[in-house]
């Protein structure tokens, strides 16, 4: 994530002067796999200074979520993201949107969207 985080700063640096004023970015990562044992699905990861435990740089923000970790039914979605996260762990299962997202405008215009394998081929 690192990696992939180092490209749109590497962007925004201009070159000759440069007041070295960035855009915040976050890193969004899916993850199929559990990081850790705690039952946080979400990680909100940032720079900390670590002798005095506050935030260094607050423009670079990672967020982690642990797929394997989400075991909310329908039932107990209580939210968008949870409406979203239960979608991506069940997508295989499911026959219909959950009653949380069947009236969401940006479910709607997400599932318009149709994308083929050679829309990506420049």
């Amino acid at each position: 994530s690192i990696y992939y985080t180092s490209f749109p700063i590497q962007e925004q640096a201009k070159k000759g002067d440069w007041d070295y004023n960035l855009s915040r970015i976050y890193f969004i990562g899916i993850l199929e796999f559990n990081i850790d044992d705690d039952e946080n699905y979400i990680k909100k990861v940032s720079l900390i200074d670590e002798h005095t435990n506050k935030k260094f740089y607050d423009k670079l923000t990672y967020y982690y979520i642990e797929m394997p970790k989400f075991k909310k039914t329908e039932e107990e979605l209580s939210n968008h993201l949870d409406a979203w996260l239960y979608i991506l762990n069940n997508m295989i299962e499911l026959t219909d949107i959950p009653q949380k997202l069947k009236d969401d405008k940006n479910y709607k215009f997400a599932t318009s969207l149709s994308f083929s394998y050679t829309s990506f081929i420049f």
